[in-house]
């Protein structure tokens, strides 16, 4: 709770709710991930699998932390794209 107090004045044009660009239909093709690391900082993402018969990596997309960052992979098309030609992707 401080660190949200002390956190505002600084960053609060990005303190924003984020909401869900993916369609409610397809939601069920991106699984919500948490990993912990050993200093006990969580990461929180979303990955999807490729569309393709053969998988040839999986791609980190991580974005800036602005408004604008909200479902941007997402909304430009970026995810669609990489899980059509093969790749998985993990939005973070």
């Amino acid at each position: 709770m401080i660190y949200k107090i002390v956190k505002y004045p600084f960053f609060r044009k990005y303190m924003v709710k984020w909401i869900n660009p993916i369609p409610e239909n397809k939601r069920k093709e991106w699984k919500k991930v948490t990993v912990k690391s050993k200093t006990g900082g969580i990461i929180k993402g979303l990955f999807a699998k490729s569309k393709s018969e053969t998988e040839k990596a999986t791609l980190v997309l991580g974005p800036s932390k602005g408004n604008e960052a909200e479902g941007y992979f997402i909304k430009r098309g970026y995810t669609k794209f990489l899980r059509n030609t093969g790749f998985n992707a993990l939005i973070s």
